[in-house]
């Protein structure tokens, strides 16, 4: 029996099923390559972090010699000007005995004893101190300049430090997977259609009882199995990528 009716519905359903099942591919392929471009971002980012702690790590391993070796040589430098001061207050004090006892020597000789004597005395012990004020102050003010370099390198280090450490304190932050497309069912669409190319049919009068009218249909049950495969794509897989930063 003839039902141009049904069978022109039938057919449409057939398409609009076909077309559903090539856009679920589409959507199928399209979730796959974005997901793909994130892990390989997330895998980039994770690299480039690495690398940039890693130099960090030497940077700062960089500074912190310079900064001892700066410690050190203002620490030399001193240390040099203490002995040296002691060095010359050695020298002064033997030449101060030695002009005492010429000062004594000489007032023996001449006769001249009191007064004279002990103020001349006197007046050589005032220059060993006036002397010694002397190298008191220069070593006050070499402590100062050393404090003051060691706190400009200190200074220094911690601003080298802060510089690296900014270009680490950020951490690569993972993009969200986005979720998984909405996929159309063709095989519900074709059975809709084809339901409705039915009615349309037995609306027509293109059959001759309602009963039968499902027996005289093709059988279309098969025609989406090709296509429309899903048991390859893994729905709860998770893309991400666990790392700890810190190691």
């Amino acid at each position: 029996m003839c039902a141009p009716t049904a069978i022109s519905g039938v057919l449409g359903a057939v398409g609009d099923a076909a077309a559903v099942n090539q856009q679920n591919n589409a959507k199928i392929r399209q979730y796959k390559i974005k997901d793909r471009m994130r892990v390989t971002k997330a895998i980039r980012d994770d690299l480039l972090y690495k690398t940039k702690k890693v130099q960090y790590e030497q940077n700062v391993d960089s500074a912190n010699i310079a900064a001892q070796r700066s410690y050190t040589d203002t620490q030399i430098s001193m240390n040099k000007n203490l002995s040296n001061v002691f060095l010359k207050n050695y020298e002064s004090m033997m030449e101060m005995m030695k002009t005492g006892g010429d000062i004594e020597v000489g007032a023996a000789e001449r006769g001249v004893s009191g007064a004279n004597v002990a103020k001349a005395l006197l007046v050589n012990r005032a220059k060993l101190g006036l002397v010694e004020s002397n190298r008191s102050r220069f070593l006050m003010n070499a402590t100062y300049d050393m404090n003051r370099a060691n706190q400009s390198t200190q200074i220094k280090l911690k601003d080298v430090l802060n510089k690296e450490f900014s270009s680490v304190a950020l951490q690569p932050v993972r993009d969200i997977p986005d979720p998984p497309p909405v996929l159309g069912n063709p095989g519900l669409t074709f059975a809709l259609g084809a339901a409705s190319a039915v009615a349309s049919g037995i609306g027509a009068g293109e059959f001759e009882s309602t009963p039968n009218a499902l027996n005289d249909m093709p059988d279309y049950s098969n025609a989406f199995d090709t296509e429309f495969d899903m048991s390859g794509f893994d729905w709860s897989a998770d893309y991400s990528f666990t790392n700890d930063w810190m190691k």
